[in-house]
């Protein structure tokens, strides 16, 4: 008997691409969420591009994103930095509503990127003082702009910053103790 083709749509109709149909799940994120998740890439970026020590570290990768060489000038002017920044601006607009206050959607993995960037680039900064090899100038310039961008944002995340240090000093203490 021949089906017809309706009948294939139906649960528990045979098909012919039934094995097929079990590997192609795709997974549907909210908005938020999928501003969670290029935050966490972001922040992943650029761990890994300021992993090493002292001048080892990739400033250009962390301040221009994974290959500037690749992009177009528009998209080589979006660094992984304007890219968390973006995030964190974004989040903040859209829980406006929300009433909790907007320092309080500031979420913890960011705090702590602001806050690792900034030892890294200070430490680099001073390593840079005393070498007697310095950095070459594409290096050199993707530190002093993330040292301006950061000290920026420090200012603008006073509060937060400050509070978020506090409590991982805390933290910290209690865990020697």
């Amino acid at each position: 008997m021949k089906k017809g083709k309706a009948d294939q749509f139906l649960m528990g109709a045979d098909s012919s691409d039934e094995d097929s149909d079990e590997g192609d799940k795709t997974v549907v994120l909210s908005a938020k969420d999928k501003r969670f998740v290029e935050m966490d890439a972001a922040i992943q970026n650029i761990k890994n591009a300021t992993k090493g020590e002292g001048a080892a570290n990739d400033w250009v990768v962390a301040a221009s994103g994974r290959f500037p060489y690749l992009l177009d000038k528009q998209s080589a002017d979006q660094t992984e930095l304007d890219k968390l920044l973006r995030f964190i601006t974004r989040h903040q607009t859209s829980m406006v509503s929300s009433p909790i206050p907007p320092a309080g959607h500031i979420p913890p993995q960011f705090l702590q990127t602001i806050v690792d960037l900034d030892a890294g680039v200070t430490k680099t900064v001073a390593a840079e003082k005393s070498a007697t090899k310095k950095m070459t100038g594409a290096k050199a310039k993707a530190v002093t702009g993330l040292k301006q961008t950061i000290k920026k944002k420090n200012k603008e995340f006073e509060i937060v910053l400050s509070t978020f240090k506090e409590v991982r000093l805390a933290l910290s203490k209690s865990e020697c103790i």
